[in-house]
């Protein structure tokens, strides 16, 4: 995915960041949006293209946002 694209659950990548992930050595952390209610998560990079968002598709809560 590129910054802006969204997933089929309309949950749009924000940000790419440097964190380390846990699933993957290669994994990062990744700021996502939600297209219906625009709340904003951190999500493992391999999981971004199946996520649901946390609040309204009642998706997993995610990793914690990078400060």
């Amino acid at each position: 995915m590129k910054i802006g694209e969204k997933n089929k659950n309309y949950q749009e990548l924000q940000e790419i960041t440097g964190v380390p992930s846990t699933p993957h050595p290669l994994a990062k952390i990744w700021v996502m949006q939600c297209g219906r209610c625009r709340e904003k998560y951190a999500s493992n990079s391999c999981d971004a293209h199946i996520l649901c968002c946390p609040v309204c598709q009642l998706g997993a809560k995610g990793e914690p946002l990078p400060k």
